[in-house]
């Protein structure tokens, strides 16, 4: 998906992108608009975020181009029209691969104006050559940077992954970053490594390292931060190889990889590289866990994908979902074509007013009518995850156009709006389209 990088996109760019005003199976998309040069095969829709980072009170899309060439860039939003096209109100650059993560951070400096962070997982960082780096940017008008983030050695891919929430109890967002071609040692290679940057200041010195161990590699890939054990600090959830590891939040917060409070196994392919806390599903009181198996086998076809609902708690835990096990709330199954469903992960909150959480699921290689990988998504409603089909029962998303890999990212807006990235669409160039959920 990610192409060779080609120019960087000045600040002042006149960038166009069509962002869908479409209704939930309600109204046709309308025209769309060409896009300029400097975004051609950008991989526009590679990451999304939506928050108020100018500080006015109205949220902005942030939404990134990671292949534009000579680097990578991230695009700032004010305005989501009805028709037509809209220009970025920013555009902020950086090395190689700027935007192929990004998330929100909040409002860290209390001036308003909310801070989030970009992952640049193939650029120099003052650690090394091709590392990887994550900037920090501070939210007003302009964003500013505030800290760049540098990988400690050559190809590590710092900043393949990033997520947030206070890990530590200490009120301030907290950043966390992966690297999963990073080496904690030569009988290590390339296991990966989990960093935590604490907020507000975001420090490179005061960063915390987890390296992979010889029992929990494969980690640097994907996370989730949100409260599973009903305490009120957020805790953190990652991918490891065929399992996924749980960290309670708590002051003075250093998890080891060797003692995590929550393992979840599955032979399932692809296991934990989407990941979300779905909020409370089954009524116990603790937030349940959304874990995507893109990759995995379901109506006898590799790559349909499935989407795993695990039930939230306290106390250490070891769920092995190769066996029945009442940890498991529901397993919601891709369609047999290898449409890829649990691509991407995102909690909605109750959407539809039945006080019961909401999830949208993204199948980035779903067809679409006479259209080949187009991609969907999917959002199930919390009534309908323990049904006997929940999939046939939600209501889904989609745009009719070849090879868009429509779903690849997702973000929540104010007032139930979903943005949906679709990074391969006009031949790799990108887009995102916009969908009120309620």
């Amino acid at each position: 998906m990610r192409k060779v990088s080609r120019t960087i996109l000045a600040m002042c760019s006149l960038a166009v992108i069509m962002l869908v005003w479409t209704g939930i199976g309600l109204t046709k998309a309308p025209e769309r608009t060409p896009q300029p040069r400097s975004l051609q095969d950008g991989n526009l829709g590679q990451a999304l975020l939506a928050a108020d980072v100018d500080g006015d009170g109205a949220e902005e899309l942030v939404a990134t181009a990671p292949a534009t060439r000579d680097g990578g860039t991230a695009l700032i939003y004010r305005q989501f029209p009805q028709k037509g096209a809209e220009k970025p109100w920013q555009a902020l650059t950086g090395g190689e691969t700027f935007g192929w993560s990004t998330v929100a951070l909040g409002d860290q400096d209390g001036d308003g104006a909310a801070e989030f962070a970009v992952g640049a997982l193939d650029d120099s960082g003052s650690l090394a050559s091709l590392c990887g780096t994550v900037t920090v940017f501070r939210g007003g008008i302009p964003p500013r940077s505030h800290q760049v983030l540098s990988g400690e050695y050559a190809f590590d891919r710092f900043g393949y992954a990033l997520a947030a929430g206070d890990l530590n109890a200490d009120g301030a967002t907290d950043l966390v970053i992966g690297a999963p071609f990073h080496s904690p040692s030569p009988a290590l290679y390339q296991r990966g490594a989990v960093y935590v940057a604490f907020g507000p200041s975001f420090s490179q010195a005061a960063m915390l390292r987890v390296p992979a161990t010889a029992v929990n590699g494969g980690v640097g890939w994907s996370f989730a931060v949100g409260d599973i054990n009903d305490d009120g600090t957020g805790d953190l959830l990652m991918e490891a190889t065929g399992k996924v590891l749980g960290f309670f939040g708590r002051a003075g917060f250093a998890p080891s990889l060797s003692t995590p409070d929550l393992t979840v196994s599955s032979a399932a392919s692809g296991f934990g590289r989407a990941l979300a806390v779905a909020g409370d599903l089954d009524g116990d009181g603790f937030g349940d866990i959304a874990i995507g198996a893109a990759r995995a086998v379901a109506g006898g076809v590799a790559e349909s994908g499935s989407v795993y609902l695990v039930k939230g708690g306290a106390g250490t835990r070891s769920v092995n979902l190769n066996a029945p096990t009442p940890d498991l709330i529901a397993v919601v199954n891709g369609a047999p074509v290898g449409e890829r469903f649990g691509t991407s992960l995102l909690a909605l909150g109750d959407i539809d007013g039945d006080a019961r959480p909401d999830l949208a699921v993204g199948a980035a290689h779903a067809d679409s009518g006479a259209f080949a990988m187009t991609g969907k998504v999917y959002v199930l409603l919390g009534r309908d995850v323990t049904a006997a089909d929940p999939r046939a029962l939600a209501r889904r998303l989609e745009e009719p156009a070849e090879d868009m890999h429509f779903g690849a990212s997702l973000a929540l807006g104010a007032g139930g709006v979903l943005f949906v990235g679709a990074p391969t669409e006009d031949g790799n160039t990108g887009r995102v389209h916009r969908f009120r959920l309620r």
